[in-house]
């Protein structure tokens, strides 16, 4: 038998090593929100319930002192059933977890930071001819948990991170006044500013966050069927500038691509005219790809005057030209431009593909 307790611990280990290395590439704000539901998460503490702000403050201050003392250890191999793995070989860890109705995670997030989880599996799905493993609760994780995520060509649907990630986000722009957040929730019947009764935020938040997880799918099987992703070359962008714009501007043009492809994510929403999940694409699109890819917001606006979906298909392909457009010419820059430094391609790139975009 699978010792999980003492694996739990193996696995949460490295999340803290990961945490303690990389807490500093956060922005203020995106590393309060990531404390903020991490603690919610150890704590079982529901989206919608804030937790007790001297409490966490508590926490945070134990938190930095163990960072402190593991920011330069290195990460732990895994050890299960009298075996020794990597903490990053997939296929060896759960081979040995085949049968306990758990699964091992392990990968790079934003700025090459190392992710790792473990979690229980409630389904698994082909999709596309793609593995889906839908996640219930998480026994380990760091600080970040995106709703979903490719590994090995497997996609993790991970159920938890989704409430957090979707409850946030309607909190944060659902008194915006943005069209696009207004009729998602309409959508749904969904205002979490009026409902008083935990019990109907629990239930409209399930059934929320359980839909659009499928939708998060999407973008994750356009990534891995991207045929573009599979040159080497262009994780080779994304591995040589981490923690910084062309980093950025390369994991946006790949969202993009994945998420106006044939097997993405907005192709899927077209498909079956989800009108929220569009409503909560286009309301939470920002940064480079809402700089790189404006026809989604100009469609939207045609849509909702005329609910034509064939406006939104247009930007669809549109988009699509022009993210595989810009995907070319970094590679095209980077290749003429790096046999003189990565700071001086990093600088061409910024040059010619950032900078025109007034960032």
């Amino acid at each position: 038998m699978v010792d999980l307790t003492d694996l739990k611990i193996q696995v949460q280990t490295n999340c803290q090593i990961s945490d303690a290395r990389h807490w500093g590439t956060y922005s203020i704000c995106g590393l309060i929100l990531r404390f903020r539901n991490f603690y919610r998460w150890s704590e079982d503490i529901k989206p919608w319930e804030e937790p007790d702000m001297e409490q966490i403050m508590s926490w945070i201050d134990d938190s930095e002192r163990l960072w402190r003392a593991v920011e330069t250890d290195d990460f732990h191999d895994i050890n299960v059933e009298g075996k020794s793995f990597s903490p990053f070989d997939l296929k060896g860890i759960n081979r040995v977890l085949e049968d306990t109705g758990y699964i091992y995670g392990a990968g790079y997030a934003g700025g090459l930071k190392p992710t790792f989880f473990l979690a229980e599996v409630v389904d698994i799905k082909k999709i596309s001819g793609v593995d889906v493993y839908y996640l219930g609760k998480e026994m380990a994780r760091d600080l970040d948990a995106y709703p979903a995520m490719s590994q090995d060509g497997i996609i993790y649907a991970r159920r938890e991170p989704m409430k957090y990630f979707l409850y946030d986000k309607i909190l944060e722009l659902g008194n915006t006044g943005k069209i696009s957040i207004k009729d998602a929730l309409e959508a749904y019947d969904f205002d979490p500013f009026k409902l008083k009764e935990e019990s109907d935020i629990g239930h409209k938040l399930n059934e929320i966050s359980g839909a659009e997880l499928e939708i998060y799918v999407y973008h994750e099987i356009g990534e891995v069927k991207e045929p573009f992703f599979k040159d080497g070359r262009w994780q080779g962008i994304i591995q040589a500038f981490p923690n910084t714009r062309v980093e950025k501007l390369a994991r946006a043009i790949g969202d993009i691509m994945a998420d106006t492809n044939d097997f993405g994510m907005l192709n899927h929403i077209i498909r079956y005219q989800k009108r929220a999940s569009l409503g909560f694409y286009v309301a939470f699109i920002d940064g480079f790809r809402k700089l790189m890819f404006p026809e989604i917001i100009e469609s939207y606006q045609k849509f909702m005057e005329t609910g034509d979906w064939e406006v939104i298909e247009e930007a669809r392909i549109k988009g699509y030209e022009k993210a595989e457009g810009y995907a070319w010419r970094i590679l095209d820059i980077y290749d003429s431009a790096i046999s003189k430094g990565r700071d001086f391609a990093a600088m061409e790139i910024i040059r010619e593909l950032i900078a025109p975009l007034g960032v």
